[in-house]
């Protein structure tokens, strides 16, 4: 009987292995955003961008970091995922990987302004929104910064970002 678990433990580790693998050979395939490709790297540095196979995992981390931390936790962490988030998108700008940043950018701006909204729905300290108001003009002047790097069409996106920052900023 002991053979037989220990068998099916094994097929099971064995299983679970080779879905991994399977994982990770499928994220760094060619994956398709609209009109252009965009490609998952596996490289081997202490920061892992939005271009990298394991990206993946480290976003499903941050989602379930953020369904059980408390509310004010909860602000906090987004304003950090924002700026690690902006931070991405100026690095993924400096690889030319302008696509990849401007989506990583946009998210950015989805995860701070849904703390500022989550704050003020709470009622938070002035000290919570101070820091919300800043990291907003922070990340509003980051994207007045990037949009050089943008076609027309890009600019419009990245303008709609800075009128949401500037209509929550008034």
């Amino acid at each position: 009987m002991k053979h037989v678990q220990v068998i099916v433990s094994v097929a099971a580790i064995l299983f679970g292995v080779s879905l991994v693998g399977i994982s990770l050979v499928a994220a760094s395939q060619v994956q398709s955003q609209g009109n252009q490709a965009s490609r998952r790297e596996m490289y081997f540095k202490s920061e892992v961008l939005p271009d990298h196979a394991l990206y993946p995992l480290l976003m499903a981390k941050d989602r379930v970091l953020l369904e059980i931390a408390q509310p004010k936790d909860r602000i906090h962490l987004r304003i950090t995922y924002a700026t690690q988030r902006m931070h991405y998108a100026r690095r993924l700008i400096a690889k030319e990987k302008y696509s990849t940043a401007l989506s990583t950018a946009t998210k950015a701006q989805k995860y701070l302004l849904t703390a500022a909204l989550e704050a003020r729905q709470l009622g938070l300290e002035e000290s919570c929104m101070e820091e919300i108001t800043s990291s907003l003009r922070q990340q509003t002047d980051q994207l007045i910064q990037i949009q050089e790097y943008y076609s027309d069409d890009e600019q419009m996106v990245l303008q709609t970002l800075i009128a949401e920052s500037e209509s929550f900023l008034q």
